[in-house]
């Protein structure tokens, strides 16, 4: 994927890792996530933390960790990992990866990100 095509996190916090745990603006925060089709989002794919726990849900609920973020083509990152949808390159490349995880899943492989910062 070309880096002009893809960011996480908008306006001053736009790929910028020291702004990880800002809800909303900052980008997605580092740690290791399943990659699934969001079943709510067609076209979309849901990152879930692979050793996210019930402390964890809670602490999301009352505002101090981040979650719900999603690999999906649009103009504005709210942490998401986010594809310029632009009907061309950019939409090309994302199709392509799109294409390529549904396959591993249907092979029966897991899609695993790691983010290190």
């Amino acid at each position: 994927m070309d880096a002009d095509c893809i960011h996480s996190g908008r306006n001053e916090h736009k790929n910028n890792p020291a702004s990880a745990d800002v809800q909303d603006y900052g980008p997605i925060w580092p740690g290791i996530f399943t990659m699934k089709p969001n079943d709510n989002r067609p076209g979309w794919y849901a990152f879930q933390e692979l050793n996210w726990s019930k402390l964890d849900s809670l602490a999301h609920y009352l505002g101090i960790k981040r979650a719900w973020a999603n690999l999906h083509l649009r103009t504005v990152s709210h942490g998401c990992i986010t594809v310029a949808k632009d009907e061309g390159k950019c939409q090309n490349q994302f199709n392509n990866m799109i294409n390529f995880l549904n396959q591993e899943i249907a092979s029966g492989y897991d899609n695993i990100l790691k983010v290190i910062e």
